[in-house]
Formats: structure tokens, C-alpha cells, sequence
């Protein structure tokens, strides 16, 4: 009687198991097919539950190509603040996600651009230190390293008191 019980429990859990992916796809294209309809709503409700129950067994494609619906629909329903939480989740989940060009919103494009995690050598700090520090070395290099005169300072122009 162990035994049985244990191989029904097992292949229950593997038939779980292999059903899954294939239900996290069937919500995938369900919320496709809303969005296509314009029952919008529906989709977002749908791409939350699922991200809720089935997101794990998604592939990283799939995650993408869900999070980039879900961003979509909530800026077509005026909810800019949860697009840019879900485009933010999908650079989260694909670092190097590119949008479409062809196919994607203007707004879902600059997003995805404007929240891409860049890197070092793009950041406008380093261009504006590279910068400073490349003035420097040009100063340095014309001047032959060779010192200056100082500049006049105060007493130059004021004769010193004289009590």
C-alpha cells in the first residue's frame, strides 16, 4: 500500500509539473488575445494573476514578452506609474532587452532606453570627469609643465594700510 501511494503522489507531481509551463503559456496567450480585442482590463487582471501563480515556470522570453503586454495595457488605460514598474521588472528580468522598434510604442521604447541599467563608461558622471580630468592633462601638456607666474592677489591692487 506505501509503495502505491507513493507512485500516484509522484506522477501527480510530475503531471503538476509539466502542466505548468504549459497553463503559464495559455494565460500568456489568453492576455494576448484581450489586449488584441481591447479588453484591456482583463489583460492586466489576467497578467497579474499569472504573474502571481504561474510566473516561475515562464522562460525568461516569456517573462518579457508578458511584462512588455502588461506595461503596455496600463499605459493604454492611463496608469503611467505601473507601466514603468513593469518595464522596470522586465529590464529587471532581461538586462538586455531591446525593443522593437518596428512593432513597440514610442513611450514603451524611451522607457525601456531611459531604465536600461547603462554601463559605467555611459554614465554622465563619468563623461563629466573624464572631461575635467582630460582639461587637466591638455593644461598640463601646453604649458610644458613648466610653472607660472602667480596670479596677483589682493595686496596687488591695495597698497597696505600703513597706521
Amino acid at each position: 500500500m506505501g509503495t502505491a501511494w507513493f507512485k500516484r503522489v509522484l506522477i501527480v507531481a510530475v503531471i503538476g509539473g509539466m502542466a505548468a509551463p504549459a497553463l503559464a503559456q495559455n494565460c500568456l496567450d489568453d492576455a494576448q488575445r484581450r489586449y488584441d480585442n481591447r479588453r484591456l482590463s482583463e489583460a492586466i487582471l489576467l497578467l497579474e494573476d499569472c504573474k502571481s501563480q504561474g510566473w516561475p515556470s515562464l522562460d525568461t522570453r516569456q517573462k518579457t514578452t508578458a511584462l512588455r503586454l502588461l506595461a503596455i495595457s496600463y499605459f493604454a488605460t492611463r496608469e503611467p506609474e505601473s507601466a514603468r514598474e513593469s518595464v522596470r521588472l522586465l529590464l529587471r528580468e532581461d538586462r538586455d532587452y531591446e525593443a522593437n522598434t518596428d512593432e513597440d510604442p514610442l513611450f514603451f521604447q524611451a522607457w525601456v532606453d531611459d531604465l536600461k541599467p547603462k554601463a559605467w563608461h555611459q554614465k554622465w558622471w563619468v563623461r563629466i570627469g573624464g572631461g575635467a580630468v582630460l582639461g587637466g592633462v591638455l593644461v598640463f601638456a601646453l604649458t610644458g609643465g613648466k610653472k607660472t607666474q602667480p596670479l596677483p592677489g589682493p595686496g596687488d591692487f591695495f597698497p597696505p594700510s600703513g597706521n
